[in-house]
């Protein structure tokens, strides 16, 4: 359950925003947000291979960036098919904000017999 950081360019604005994607069970999920800047839709989907131990991304309006050093993110989101997550944030002073993974906040905010059931669920036994 991996957090992986991947950053997108707005192909309208040139907005960057950068993603905190957690690694879960599903091998594909769709996700969907708006430009922090110009507010266009920004849709696509994360497609995992855990065979091969890798992921990828396919989005509409943006642009995976690949290039070394990363630009400075002017927003970060996190993005998970299966945990709550936090909504857009600005970077301030293009910092992003320390935050906990979406995996460990769901867990701190349940229940133990809920977060035992949860853990079993998601487990690689139960697929």
């Amino acid at each position: 359950m991996a957090v992986h950081r991947e950053y997108l360019k707005c192909d309208v604005c040139g907005t960057i925003i950068a993603l905190r994607i957690r690694g879960g069970r599903l091998k594909q999920y769709p996700v969907r947000l708006y430009c922090g800047k110009c507010g266009i839709l920004i849709d696509g989907k994360v497609i995992l291979d855990y065979e091969a131990k890798e992921f990828s991304l396919d989005f509409h309006n943006a642009s995976n960036i690949r290039v070394r050093p990363l630009p400075t993110p002017d927003f970060v989101i996190e993005v998970s098919g299966e945990l709550l997550t936090d909504k857009m944030q600005a970077c301030e002073n293009g910092k992003l904000p320390e935050n906990f993974s979406p995996f460990l906040k769901t867990m701190g905010i349940m229940e133990f017999e809920m977060m035992d059931n949860f853990i079993k669920s998601t487990s690689e036994d139960s697929y």
